[in-house]
């Protein structure tokens, strides 16, 4: 929706004045989409060699880039056994590198988003001092404070989204163009198929949203009445009554 792309658009200048770290994260998004297509085609090499009169029930069709690596590894290993084992360890290698790939756009992406969820709560409670009594008055502590925690939380999972968006499309235009290579018909008849399971996801996503501004709402008053009963526990334990305020906290 409108309202989700401008929050998206926020979080990108939120984002934009860590540019370098950002720039390391499309890096290893970029590298993360490599790796993880890469396998896909060696396997259909070694399909191949296994199968080479059968491809796709097209008798003698070879497409050019499994014909490639195949030749390449023919002309320096023969077709023997250490054929097998080099192109194993080239998949395993991919494998590796993919793993390496996504540990670190997994790590910078939780940096950005941790470094910014901590850059916002200094922001707000730098605007709370300098803000006049009458509006602390008019506002409570626990409130501000829930305010000032889940907003700073969810902006840490709004930039986490944006960074997934970021991230994801290296990832599908690799996988797609892999899929369209090996077999463009079978992904045209899956395509229906992904669209009828993204529908309960919205709905689901939907919900948990709606769920997530009441538990807002709830975890305000709750912190208002820690406060509260907290700064005047002289006074509770002078009158003896922590049963009394302990059922009213749990109501």
């Amino acid at each position: 929706s409108l309202c989700r792309m401008r929050n998206l658009w926020r979080a990108f200048k939120l984002v934009l004045p860590h540019r370098w770290m950002l720039f390391w994260y499309a890096v290893t998004a970029a590298g993360l989409a490599v790796f993880a297509s890469s396998p896909l085609l060696l396997a259909k090499t070694f399909l191949d060699k296994i199968f080479p009169e059968h491809l796709h029930g097209k008798i003698g069709v070879k497409d050019p880039v499994s014909s490639a690596i195949n030749t390449w590894l023919l002309n320096h290993y023969g077709p023997g056994a250490n054929y097998v084992l080099v192109l194993g360890g080239v998949i395993a290698f991919c494998l590796v590198a993919r793993a390496v790939f996504d540990g670190l756009n997994t790590y910078i992406g939780a940096w950005l988003a941790q470094r910014l969820r901590v850059e916002a709560m200094e922001q707000v409670m730098q605007r709370l001092l300098t803000l006049d009594q009458p509006y602390h008055d008019q506002h409570k502590t626990g409130d501000l404070i829930s305010r000032m925690v889940s907003d700073g939380e969810n902006l840490r999972r709004t930039v986490k989204i944006f960074l997934d968006f970021f991230q994801q499309p290296f990832m599908a235009i690799a996988l797609i163009g892999v899929a369209l290579y090996l077999d463009w018909y079978l992904f045209c008849v899956a395509i229906p198929g992904a669209l009828l399971l993204a529908w309960p996801l919205v709905k689901i996503v939907r919900s948990i949203a709606t769920h997530s501004k009441r538990y807002q709402e709830k975890t305000a008053g709750l912190a208002q009445s820690m406060i509260q009963n907290l700064s005047g526990i002289r006074i509770i334990h002078a009158y003896g009554a922590e049963d009394v305020e302990s059922k009213s906290f749990k109501v």
